[in-house]
């Protein structure tokens, strides 16, 4: 759950004539109760011994202090399915998130392009000389990498899509952080491949 969304993530290791996806939810653990929420078919990898990322954000409307359930269905090519789940998400109360940092305004913050593949660059829409540090965590708030410490350059910073040790991340939905001694700005971006 960011930024108000309940966004969806999984990764197969492989596929087998996977056509593609669809995206169930409920208020409670009973799949007959669910509903589909995706109108397109999220397009599957085919026949694959490599994994594939997915992500999808449920646009529906949800309200604090209820839970939702999530199941996923993979459609093969031969017209059979498979359900996968389900997962739950609780929406806590409006502004509040104990592991979050507070943040600020950030609209501030803007990476080109968006969503990209492989390098974006983060740009900075702040007053005066500012000084921070620049963090890019996954969408399960994972540190991938200190991108930056020091004056904040005005013509912004380059992040590649590698991790600490130089690895190439999986695409998904990652956080671009700045901190500084006065406030904490954040925004997100999505990787693809």
């Amino acid at each position: 759950y960011f930024d108000g969304t309940p966004i969806l993530q999984w990764t197969t290791q492989s596929e087998t004539n996977n056509i593609g996806w669809y995206v169930y939810r409920a208020e409670n653990e009973d799949y007959e109760y669910s509903m589909q929420i995706n109108n397109n078919l999220i397009p599957g990898a085919g026949t694959t011994s490599q994994p594939t990322d997915y992500i999808f954000e449920d646009g529906y409307t949800v309200y604090p202090n209820l839970s939702y359930w999530y199941w996923i269905e993979d459609i093969s090519s031969d017209g059979s399915t498979n359900i996968h789940g389900p997962i739950s998400v609780t929406i806590p109360e409006e502004g509040y998130d104990p592991e979050s940092p507070e943040i600020y305004n950030a609209a501030r913050l803007y990476n080109i392009p968006n969503p990209f593949n492989p390098v974006t660059t983060i740009m900075f829409d702040i007053d005066g000389n500012v000084s921070g540090e620049v963090f890019i965590y996954d969408i399960k708030g994972n540190l991938i990498r200190k991108l930056h410490d020091g004056p904040v350059p005005q013509s912004g910073i380059t992040w590649d899509s590698k991790d600490e040790l130089g690895n190439k991340v999986p695409s998904g939905i990652y956080l671009y952080v700045l901190k500084t001694e006065q406030k904490t700005y954040a925004k997100k971006m999505v990787l693809t491949k």
